[in-house]
């Protein structure tokens, strides 16, 4: 019932943003584009339908049941999974932090600008994530995870190697936002893949995040 209740939001959100314009996003010379704002959900089942899996990575995708979902334990969701769920968040953008506020579970990302890796970071649900501008494209660099969550709702696994790659566009008009994910993951998977590409769209002046609870099942 809870998941149905938001996902209606969330599709309601996305039709209310096709029939709103948002206005034109504009970069001064040297400056990033501002992603501020809150943006709709883009939701995608499966990463991909044939990544390059190494043994290990096979067989612990075919003995995953639907049941072991750590969502359905209101686990946290991992990255990317946390960004293509059917739920909107909020950007907050600052020259030093760009902050994601999710509307599941409400998480918080932190992306620390031009920051680095801690050396042997501790495993955490979503990793410690730096990022660099690169002109339109926020491109977000995640490391440190736990082995505890999916990549997506088709149970794609990975290891404490994970390594993500991630990188929003800012379209020319400021009503998307492109998703384009890179999956480094040495122990389960021969070699870095690309999943799907999904797009966010701009949410109408006025939205806002709701809150969310989580019931066990």
């Amino acid at each position: 019932m809870l998941f149905r209740k938001f996902a209606a939001v969330g599709f309601a959100l996305v039709l209310a943003a096709a029939a709103v314009g948002a206005p034109p996003a504009t970069t001064a010379a040297g400056r990033p584009p501002d992603i501020s704002g809150i943006w709709g959900a883009a939701f995608i089942q499966s990463l991909s339908e044939n990544p390059p899996f190494l043994p290990e990575g096979l067989k612990r995708f075919n003995s995953t049941k639907p049941e072991d979902d750590p969502l359905g334990k209101c686990m946290p969701p991992g990255i990317p999974r946390l960004m293509n769920l059917l739920f909107p968040f909020e950007v907050i953008q600052t020259p030093k932090v760009v902050y994601f506020l999710m509307e599941y579970g409400q998480h918080v990302r932190r992306i620390y600008i031009d920051g680095k890796h801690p050396v042997n970071p501790d495993p955490t649900w979503h990793g410690y994530s730096t990022g660099r501008w690169e002109g339109r494209t926020l491109v977000v660099d995640t490391i440190g995870f736990n082995e505890d969550t999916w990549l997506d709702m088709r149970g794609h696994p990975h290891s404490d190697a994970l390594h993500v790659i991630e990188r929003y566009t800012l379209s020319e008009d400021g009503k998307t936002l492109k998703q384009e994910v890179t999956i480094d993951d040495p122990k389960m998977y021969s070699k870095p893949w690309q999943t799907a590409t999904s797009k966010h769209p701009k949410m109408p002046e006025g939205t806002h995040i709701e809150e969310y609870i989580c019931v066990p099942g």
